[in-house]
Parts: structure tokens; sequence; C-alpha cells
């Protein structure tokens, strides 16, 4: 699993436009990647069921809907959220590859600058 959360500004215009992500300085990105590894072989972009959570510094809960991307042979689950300057949020995110009935979670922080 890859994970990243970004300000949508990062986002080339063309890019946001073809994910349905507005760019926005007062917006970021969750992007999640589930990749099933053949020793020997590139990694390849498999289906999953993903689920994905925030959590601010005072507790407070944003349930994130993620959407599946299809672009170039990848798969990308996407998610795109306000955010307030300086805003630090700890995501706790699910992952049950297809085929697999145990899911796999990771959790991490990152803060959010605006401007």
């Amino acid at each position: 699993m890859h994970y990243n959360a970004f300000n949508s500004t990062h986002l080339h215009p063309p890019v946001a436009r073809a994910v349905g992500v507005a760019r926005s300085p007062s917006r970021a990105v969750l992007s999640i990647v589930v990749q099933k590894t053949v020793p020997g072989t590139t990694p390849e972009s498999i289906t999953a069921n993903v689920s994905a959570n925030a959590f601010n510094l005072t507790g407070q809960l944003r349930r994130l809907e993620l959407r599946e991307v299809h672009d170039q042979g990848a798969i990308y689950y996407l998610s795109d959220f306000p955010i307030v300057n300086a805003e630090k949020l700890t995501f706790v995110v699910s992952v049950t590859p297809s085929g697999s009935k145990e899911p796999q979670e990771v959790k991490f922080s990152k803060q959010f600058f605006s401007d």
C-alpha cells in the first residue's frame, strides 16, 4: 500500500480536472494505491476495499469518502477534503485487498499549510 496526503494545489490543473479534484489552498487530497508484488515482476495495482478517517488535534472525526480512479493501468483511491492553515490531521486507513479477508491498517499524520 502506498499512501500520501497533500494540498490539492500540488496537482496540475488537467490532472485535477481528470480525477475530479478541486484545486484550492483550502483543500487537500488523500491518495491510496494498493499493489500486488510478485517477485521478479513490476508491482501491479489491484482493487481493494478502502476506508479512511481523519482526526484533528482535538479528536474531531472526519469521515473521508474515497473514490476509485483508474488511470493508465493504475488504480487510485482518492478523497479531497477541506483544511485550514497549519492544521494537523491523523489519518487512519484500512485496506482489504481483493482476494484477501484480512484488512491492513496504517496510521499517519500530516500538517497542512494553506498559504
